[in-house]
């Protein structure tokens, strides 16, 4: 009816704010965080499968624990069956694509390397070629680019 108020609501999460907490430590989590993943989780069987799923995947890649390649490999093999078997086109997408490259994501499970520093100066050699799009030629693309650098 006209004129009726509407019922309250809890708001809504975004995918990233809910990406983000999933991500997190479970002891990080703030109370009010983890009274959202719980609202999330007892939407519908799929998100909770999906946030279980995801949590246990961020903690294999995070917790490089004094685990072997095989272990890794063991854990990994385990996760992707699951996901697999979860029913969720996607995830299952997912976990084939992970299989494909095995030795890269165990590799990421086991070495300390990261490829931050790497991807944090491509990120801004992008961001200053973006800026620079019909501004000039080469020589001053050249310049800024060197200039960042720099910084």
């Amino acid at each position: 009816m006209l004129g009726e108020p509407l019922p309250d609501a809890l708001p809504g999460i975004s995918a990233d704010h809910a990406a983000g907490i999933l991500v997190k430590l479970p002891e990080n989590r703030s109370e009010e965080e983890v009274q959202a993943l719980k609202r999330l989780k007892s939407i519908h069987w799929i998100t909770e499968r999906c946030c279980t799923l995801f949590e246990e995947f961020a903690g294999m890649l995070r917790d490089k624990e004094q685990r072997s390649d095989e272990q890794a490999r063991r854990q990994l093999e385990d996760w992707t069956e699951r996901a697999k078997a979860s029913g969720i086109a996607e995830l299952k997408a997912f976990a084939v694509k992970l299989l494909q490259d095995t030795d890269a994501v165990v590799a990421a499970m086991t070495l300390p390397y990261s490829q931050g520093q790497t991807e944090g100066r491509i990120n801004k050699l992008k961001l200053v070629k973006r800026s620079m799009y019909g501004r000039g030629k080469f020589d001053l693309l050249r310049q800024r680019v060197l200039y960042a650098s720099a910084a």
